[in-house]
């Protein structure tokens, strides 16, 4: 120390311990707060324009669903197609004939000649066998094919009106009916037990009127001698001189008996469920009532 002090000369600095001299100190950073990441402000920034877009696709929405703007437009599912169903081909319906209403003939009875139209028929129908209460149709054949209306009936009855033939269709059919009904001499009914076979005949006309007319005129000019002779009747016991009226299903019904309603000559034209007329004649009440029952029905 002593040394030190003899070092020091008057007039000087002290030159003791060197003070270092200290280099300025650069200045402190300042703190940076870290920002966020690239990829992080990618991520603000997308979610922040999609918010926008969505926030404003709703509020264009509500305007224009309350503003009513004809610019929207509301898009709805389309409805599925449901195939149409096939249409059914149109049918005709059938129109009914007489075999509709009688069925299919059973039984056959052939006529060799005009001449012989009468008992050839009458001979055949002995063979027939009928049904209680059922009109069956029968076969009528002549010179070995099916005769037409006009050859039918003026072989059996006669040579008709002009007014009958222009009204004859082309249907006709002969039925057998099984008939129960009798009368005795004395006029009282009873059911037998044993049938009695009675023709009815049926031809189609197509005016009614016009038939109607010309059968009242026929009545006392061949038709009535000619229907006796066919069904077998004797006109000697008729009990009144011509036909009388009555009805059947308010169907008029023109009468003549020999002497009661089992033998007699009953005729009408009927008008069936077809909407065609057919001329009825039959040999008895109880047959021609069952076939305006079948015709009708």
């Amino acid at each position: 120390m002593a040394a030190d002090i003899s070092n020091i000369k008057i007039g000087q600095s002290p030159q003791g311990v060197q003070v270092p001299v200290h280099a300025p100190m650069p200045p402190a950073p300042s703190i940076v707060i870290p920002t966020a990441t690239r990829s992080g402000s990618l991520r603000k920034i997308v979610y922040g324009t999609l918010s926008i877009l969505i926030l404003g696709g709703i509020a264009y929405s509500l305007v224009s669903l309350f503003g009513g703007s004809d610019s929207v437009v509301l898009l709805t599912p389309s409805p599925t197609a449901i195939p149409s169903p096939s249409a059914s081909p149109t049918t005709t319906p059938t129109i009914k004939n007489l075999r509709s209403y009688l069925g299919n003939p059973t039984g056959t009875i052939t006529i060799q000649s005009t001449a012989t139209a009468v008992s050839d028929f009458r001979n055949g129908f002995v063979s027939i066998q009928p049904t209680r209460k059922v009109s069956t149709a029968i076969s009528v054949t002549k010179n070995s094919s099916v005769p037409d209306a006009r050859v039918l009936l003026s072989d059996l009855f006669g040579a008709p009106p002009a007014a009958i033939v222009t009204a004859l269709g082309s249907d006709w059919a002969a039925v057998s009916y099984g008939q129960p009904e009798q009368f005795s001499s004395t006029g009282i009914k009873s059911e037998a037990t044993t049938l009695i076979a009675k023709a009815v005949f049926l031809f189609e006309v197509a005016d009614a009127t016009g038939a109607r007319q010309a059968m009242r005129s026929w009545e006392d000019s061949g038709f009535d001698i000619a229907s006796a002779k066919l069904f077998g009747y004797d006109t000697a016991k008729r009990i009144v001189a011509g036909f009388g009226e009555g009805a059947y299903q308010t169907i008029p019904v023109r009468y003549w008996n020999f002497p009661y309603a089992d033998k007699s000559l009953d005729y009408a034209i009927v008008t069936a469920s077809n909407n065609k007329n057919y001329l009825v004649i039959a040999a008895s009440r109880e047959a021609i009532f069952s076939v305006v029952d079948q015709l009708v029905q």
